[in-house]
């Protein structure tokens, strides 16, 4: 079977990366958010609250110094962080009202200073000439009590970083430290799901498997448990069923043995004819049945094999028989496989050929990771809406495979149960103008695979 790439998120491993990588994305943009909201939110408050303590001394102290030594007062309690100056005019005539952010300060810092109205404290915001250290400036005008003015100017917080170029890069980097340990985690967790996927394919195949290992977590060792209780409830099931099969067998045999004796005690001919063919029409029913049942294909040991000299094989020996069996393409195909079960297989289609389209053309090939097998007869072929119901146990076209030249039915339901045995599958298809082409699909095994 040819493997194709998987859908985008069309598996479990798939979706859980791409939910990881999404929560990691999702967290980050959560933690830049609260960042920028809550810590330099905070962090502009304090400032505000360092500032009107300055101003606040500065109130304090110039209006009870001499204009002489004012100006080197406002120098000394501004410090390194806030320009402080004392001048006799305001350096800001009022705040102005389309900017939201110096109203919003300059109402805050009015509440904190103590005997400031609304109207004795002025701020607007500026930029400073060294924009790379400094880029923006929140000037501040406070009058004093003698009419006298306080002019000073502080930096503004802003959140360091490069903006969405700097969000994007750590990012980047968080995702490049997370996921790939998610990764691992997540195969880790996943392997026993393909160790049940393969599990399961191996059964399909043969029920007698070894049992796969029920350890692990404790979720996973119950679901090994419950699918070796499967296995072995399954086994059993086919065990007690061939050997169900094998008493009917016996018990069949025998009533049809005294039919056939008491047939010959018959004086019709005509009669005892038409009788004898009943019954051995009927053997034939009942030991094609239990063949089918017996299911021979699955209880024989799978081995590599050439399917190529297996397919060689089979048509020499219907040629030796004097059938019109051609082979067209045979390169070597290795497969895993039950080559008796196999064998009935494809002769069951060369038969099948042969009888009801003259002759056969047989050609393998290899695709990927298969092996084709064609089978193609000259016949009259199937009707389109019974291509798939003929594959079922006893079922007959009539019309042209009727009970005088075939079996009961059982046939192409043997193919299958084979094919589907080695993991394979088998269709028909009507050929263009007149014959049928039964193709088999079989899985190459892994050394045997192009």
């Amino acid at each position: 079977m040819i493997r194709r790439w998987p859908r985008p998120l069309s598996s479990l491993y798939a979706r859980a990366i791409a939910v990881l990588v999404l929560a990691v994305l999702v967290s980050h943009a959560l933690s830049m958010a609260l960042y920028h909201f809550e810590f330099v939110e905070r962090l502009t408050e304090t400032q505000e609250e360092r500032l009107a303590e300055k101003l606040e001394a500065m109130k304090h102290l110039l209006e009870s110094a001499p204009e002489d030594a004012r100006e080197a007062i406002a120098h000394t309690i501004g410090g390194a962080t806030i320009e402080a100056h004392w001048n006799r005019q305001n350096a800001i005539a009022s705040t102005p009202d389309g900017d939201e952010f110096a109203r919003s300060v300059a109402a805050r810092l009015a509440e904190r200073l103590t005997g400031v109205g609304a109207d004795d404290i002025r701020v607007a915001t500026g930029t400073s000439s060294d924009s790379a250290t400094q880029p923006r400036l929140l000037l501040v005008s406070m009058r004093l009590s003698d009419g006298t003015w306080v002019n000073a100017s502080s930096g503004v917080y802003h959140a360091p970083g490069g903006g969405l170029k700097s969000a994007l890069v750590s990012t980047i980097l968080m995702a490049l430290a997370v996921v790939p340990v998610g990764i691992w985690l997540l195969r880790i967790a996943i392997r026993p799901l393909r160790v049940f996927s393969e599990a399961a394919e191996r059964l399909g195949r043969d029920v007698h498997v070894p049992p796969i290992p029920e350890s692990g977590p404790a979720e996973v060792a119950q679901t090994a448990r419950t699918f070796n209780d499967m296995q072995k409830k399954i086994g059993k099931l086919l065990t007690d069923r061939t050997s169900m099969l094998a008493a009917v067998s016996h018990d069949l045999r025998t009533p049809l043995t005294r039919l056939r004796l008491r047939a010959e005690l018959v004086d019709d001919l005509e009669q005892q004819g038409k009788i004898v063919a009943d019954i051995v029409e009927m053997e034939e029913m009942v030991n094609s049945t239990l063949a089918f049942f017996r299911d021979d294909a699955v209880a024989e040991a799978v081995r590599p094999l050439d399917l190529a000299s297996l397919v060689r094989t089979v048509v020499n020996e219907w040629t030796d028989m004097g059938h019109e069996v051609a082979l067209l393409d045979c390169p070597p195909c290795a497969i895993e496989g039950r080559p008796v079960g196999l064998k009935r297989a494809l002769v069951n289609l060369i038969e099948n050929a042969t009888k009801y389209g003259d002759r056969a053309r047989v050609s393998l090939g290899r695709g990927p990771s298969e092996a084709i097998l064609t089978v193609d007869d000259d016949g009259s072929g199937v009707p389109q809406e019974k291509l798939e119901e003929v594959f079922e146990p006893f079922v007959r076209l009539e019309t042209s495979r009727s009970r005088a030249t075939g079996g009961v039915g059982l046939g192409l339901a043997l193919v299958r149960s084979v094919v589907r045995a080695h993991g394979g599958s088998v269709k028909l298809e009507n050929l263009a103008g007149r014959g049928l082409r039964a193709t088999l699909r079989l899985p190459l095994s892994p050394g045997g695979a192009a």
